[in-house]
């Protein structure tokens, strides 16, 4: 299985996010380094009284390896498999989140492939160096998390696929990421929050994602368009994220002009952007500035 297989496959399962992460040979596929034959899976208790109730049944593969097993799916409630035992905690606090799907990092693989040590461990430890060297040569200027309002969310794709082109890593929110996969950009259709309060929780997590790829980037960009009238809009919640940004010291990028008739001005110009004025391009210059200054 490829990649993109195993994303979907992963999704279908609609686990709890946190209680799970795709683990094995899987993050090899995900890197396209090689494809995968199964999808192995590190569980918590929560997932696991899911997938239980959904028939999966355990078997016995070995004296350690005992997974409740589902056509292609494997789940393990813990790594017990060789002298390296990762706890679900562990693999999350250093995953490779792709379409929403969390991967254990290849520097996790890397590790429980050594301390296997079978002939095809051996193999795949030299394809992730490999990988992993190459990375290092094509190691982009930063990462860029992109920041803005939802109806903003087409122009962010847009905006991804420029500054990619111009050396960067560039994150856009879950939801722009979704409406790219999708086609759909129709915003109620992601606000469902606001015709059935118990969806507030979806607000929750995106919220929550989003913070935490800004606290993972290099830098933060601001876009800023009219919103209901009101030019060069920043809400509420970009401003959280502008906040959590200038607290870890990273540098602050807003595409257009500060909203003058803002509830926010004072806060947003205490925050002290750059601001590019229109002009995307401008970005790289302005990102050497900072980092000689």
């Amino acid at each position: 299985m490829t990649g993109s297989e195993i994303i979907e496959k992963v999704r279908a399962l609609n686990l709890p996010k946190g209680s799970y992460i795709v683990f094995g040979s899987c993050p090899m596929a995900a890197a396209n380094i090689r494809e995968s034959n199964d999808i192995d899976l590190l569980v918590s208790k929560e997932a696991l009284e899911i997938i239980k109730k959904e028939g999966w049944k355990q078997k016995t593969k070995s004296k350690n390896d005992k997974p409740y097993v589902k056509g292609v799916y494997d789940a393990h409630t813990d790594w017990d498999l060789s002298a390296y035992k990762p706890t679900l905690k562990h693999l999350l606090s250093t995953a490779n989140v792709i379409d929403g799907i969390p991967f254990a990092s290849l520097k996790e693989v890397r590790k429980w492939k050594k301390t296997m040590s079978r002939p095809k461990d051996i193999r795949d430890i030299k394809l992730i160096d490999a990988y992993l060297a190459n990375s290092l040569k094509d190691k982009t200027k930063g990462t860029i998390t992109i920041c803005s309002s939802l109806n903003f969310y087409r122009q962010a794709v847009d905006c991804q696929a420029a500054l990619e082109k111009l050396g960067y890593k560039v994150v856009i929110p879950a939801t722009a990421e979704r409406m790219k996969r999708t086609g759909d950009y129709e915003v109620t259709h992601y606000k469902t929050w606001f015709s059935n309060s118990d969806d507030y929780h979806k607000k929750t997590a995106l919220m929550k994602g989003h913070l935490a790829e800004v606290s993972k980037g290099d830098l933060i960009l601001v876009l800023n368009y009219e919103k209901h009238g009101a030019p060069n809009y920043i809400g509420g919640n970009v401003l959280m994220e502008m906040a959590l940004a200038f607290y870890l010291g990273k540098p602050i990028f807003i595409l257009n002009e500060i909203p003058e008739e803002s509830a926010f001005l004072e806060e947003i110009i205490g925050l002290n952007p750059v601001v590019l004025h229109g002009s995307l391009y401008k970005l790289p210059k302005e990102h050497e500035k900072l980092t000689q200054a």
